[in-house]
């Protein structure tokens, strides 16, 4: 079915909708220990120049062989930080959970076809399940990956 210049309109405003509704759910404290490893690894990385390969941050495997695949995320979170402080943090992984959330909508309404109503009511709920997964960790940006 082709898309009237109606339907596109209708499509951005419930988009644009959804995620400003997004933002609200996905705005809270930093509730993950696993974000200030990250913080704490991302300054690392941009102290020292490089990732390291050996475990030197958790006692209980200390010197063990490790490849940190998320380093780039570490460094992301650790410049925004360093730039808008905690808030800032909060912000971007909100950001960031918000842009998900609208590509999600983006795909069952251009790819699958969902008209703007359906597709409306099944983002609602998967927001407030979303809300819980959304923290400063790596995969938020795996996530964008694959959507």
């Amino acid at each position: 079915m082709k898309k009237t210049s109606r339907d596109i309109w209708i499509f951005y405003i419930t988009g644009a909708s959804i995620f400003i509704f997004s933002l609200f759910f996905f705005v809270h404290p930093v509730s993950s220990y696993d974000s200030w490893f990250h913080l704490f690894f991302g300054k690392y990385i941009l102290t020292h120049h490089s990732i390291p390969k050996i475990e030197k941050f958790v006692f209980t495997v200390k010197g063990v062989n490790w490849y940190p695949w998320q380093w780039l995320s570490s460094v992301i979170f650790y410049l925004v930080y360093s730039i808008s402080g905690l808030k800032g943090l909060i912000y971007f992984t909100a950001i960031m959970g918000g842009i998900s959330v609208f590509l999600l909508y983006y795909v069952g309404w251009r790819i699958f076809g969902v008209p703007n109503g359906l597709n409306f009511l099944i983002i609602m709920p998967f927001i407030y399940i979303y809300s819980d997964f959304i923290v400063s960790r790596g995969f938020i940006f795996s996530v964008l990956m694959f959507i």
